[in-house]
């Protein structure tokens, strides 16, 4: 069984991947998981307003294997928030980074 919490994951977007209305977002925990394994993370967006609400929109406990999520159905032109946190058997990590990102393509 764990003893704590596992430490904050990072989180990262990958900026190749940015599209109109989507960005993948790139997981990576922290060394230190607590004592237990981790299990899976949790991504949660706002409603690219500042101040908003956030939401969850990927709910990975037991697929310790997904690193990576694209989020999609976003409006061009608005700057979300991202926050992610990871799992162990029994506790979930403080949040992570805040990744913010514009969503749309950069202009040749």
């Amino acid at each position: 069984m764990a003893a704590d919490a596992p430490l904050a994951p990072t989180l990262a977007a990958d900026e190749l991947s940015r599209t109109l209305t989507s960005i993948a977002l790139d997981f990576s925990p922290d060394a230190d998981d607590g004592g237990s394994s981790i299990i899976g993370y949790e991504l949660w967006k706002d409603e690219g307003i500042a101040g908003s609400p956030y939401s969850m929109i990927y709910n990975g406990t037991g697929k310790p294997e997904q690193i990576s999520f694209i989020a999609s159905g976003l409006t061009t032109g608005l700057t979300y928030r991202f926050k992610l946190y990871s799992r162990n058997a029994i506790y979930k990590s403080p949040e992570s980074n805040i990744e913010i990102v514009l969503v749309g393509t950069v202009p040749a």
